[in-house]
């Protein structure tokens, strides 16, 4: 039986729920007239004391994504905080996504050459930063900039620096980022009440991940050996066997082991993507996968903590949404791409 913090948990989950915007608002977005519209129809949500601090008619998408970054981190560690201690600690490792984002985009940054104080960084309460960003952005380059995780989570990351040097595909990092952040993330599962709930949500996100970083490793020509090491090595519901003849398999038999596993659905984007040598072809399948998920999974698990990691995940793709839009709007897409791009 749940305790009664838990209980609280869940019903406050679903009260915070009701903040997120409705179809009928994404529907008034995507048909609005331009960035400004799109600002004056945010004004009326939970966004409009934020927004309503920006220039008039001098505001862009990156200062609205901005905002929408900051929202989804106050309302993801505000359940934190109000966490009872048996869910705490899991939904700390969860929260640790940020992390690993916020670092991704540091790392593309220096190897771009970018401007490194420019770089949009989700903004994460300090007691929960393991990792010293300023240090980070102030690194001659990439490997010396992950040299400097070493007293981190993600310390692995730093023995996948000879594949990146030898190969100079940063997807080797981001790879193995995600392998130490899933490995943790998925060992903290078993200390949490209603872990079979939990375990479905992360574990579909887990190996939807894996898929996506074996298929970018071996579109770039990445050597078996090497993808082994960086691939996550636990699976929910790709088996060890499966995982095993995707790491091994040449790029066009990862199509076919894809199309016999669990995520079938997802062969005819590994194939476009792998045969037009582009990984991201693939990122727009696996998150409409993922939403579809995790909107089942709220309903499935209204009254237990899946429904708290339901609400967390529907907060990142609303986050995702608006930045779509905003950025969409600015660039003058027209309505029919922008649909495409936001999930419902």
């Amino acid at each position: 039986m749940r305790g009664p913090s838990i209980i609280y948990l869940i019903t406050r989950a679903h009260g915070l729920r009701t903040h997120l915007l409705t179809p009928a608002q994404y529907t008034s977005l995507v048909k609005s007239k331009d960035l400004q519209s799109v600002i004056e129809i945010l004004l009326r949500t939970d966004y409009a004391e934020e927004i309503g601090r920006l220039p008039v008619g001098r505001a862009r998408a990156s200062d609205l994504n901005r905002i929408f970054e900051k929202t989804l981190a106050e309302r993801v560690y505000y359940l934190i905080k109000v966490s009872p201690r048996t869910v705490r600690r899991f939904l700390e490792y969860y929260a640790r996504k940020f992390e690993v984002e916020n670092v991704k985009r540091i790392l593309r940054v220096i190897e771009g050459g970018g401007e490194r104080g420019e770089v949009p960084l989700i903004p994460i309460p300090r007691p929960y930063v393991t990792v010293n960003y300023q240090a980070m952005l102030e690194a001659r380059d990439v490997a010396e900039a992950v040299e400097l995780l070493k007293e981190t989570p993600y310390s692995d990351v730093i023995g996948k620096l000879a594949s990146y040097r030898k190969y100079g595909s940063l997807l080797i990092l981001e790879g193995a980022l995600d392998n130490s952040y899933y490995t943790l993330l998925w060992k903290s599962i078993s200390k949490v009440p209603d872990r079979k709930q939990i375990a479905s949500l992360v574990g579909v996100e887990m190996d939807l991940k894996n898929i996506y970083i074996i298929v970018g490793l071996k579109i770039s020509g990445i050597h078996p050996d090497i993808i082994g090491e960086v691939a996550i090595s636990e699976g929910y519901k790709l088996s060890p066997q499966e995982i095993t003849s995707l790491v091994a398999a040449k790029a066009e038999g990862v199509v076919d082991i894809v199309a016999r596993s669990f995520y079938k659905d997802l062969s005819e984007s590994v194939r476009e993507a792998i045969e037009k040598e582009d990984p991201r072809l693939l990122e727009g399948a696996i998150r409409r996968h993922m939403y579809t998920h995790v909107f089942k999974c709220a309903s499935r698990y209204s009254t237990g903590l899946g429904y708290v990691v339901s609400y967390l995940q529907l907060c990142e793709y609303e986050a995702r949404n608006l930045t779509a839009i905003a950025l969409g709007k600015e660039l003058g897409l027209p309505e029919e791409k922008l649909s495409e791009l936001i999930f419902l």
